[in-house]
């Protein structure tokens, strides 16, 4: 018995401009503060470069994945910084996705915070 195939589903073909420019506008929907967008000669150079990279396995995630991760302002990794430096400097307890959607004003009013403080409190230690 052959096997059967399924059929290449859109989610798997390469994305274009315009599939990019409305995730944009769908994670603006959501609340997400993203850099600023790209010319489509611009997306086309930087997704052929995240496609290489895939085949090559310098990233693990899918091209367009690693795209939209990539978009946002404030990366996972960042917000969780934010997040701490929040509760710190306020008391007030916000989730990573509500870190993540801080605006760029608040963003750096809290790195002005932490740069203040790296030597004591939840920043403190030697980094060297």
């Amino acid at each position: 018995m052959a096997r059967k195939y399924a059929k290449r589903t859109k989610s798997t073909q390469s994305k274009t401009y315009n599939d990019y420019l409305m995730e944009r506008a769908k994670l603006e929907d959501q609340g997400y503060i993203l850099h600023d967008a790209m010319t489509k000669r611009e997306f086309e150079s930087y997704y052929e470069r995240l496609k290489a990279a895939k085949r090559e396995g310098e990233i693990k995630s899918s091209p367009w994945q690693e795209l939209k991760r990539r978009e946002r302002y404030i990366t996972r990794k960042q917000a969780k910084i934010f997040q701490q430096a929040e509760y710190e400097k306020t008391g007030n307890k916000i989730t990573l996705k509500q870190a993540q959607m801080l605006d760029k004003d608040r963003i750096k009013e809290l790195g002005k915070f932490i740069n203040d403080t790296k030597s004591s409190g939840l920043y403190g230690g030697d980094y060297e």
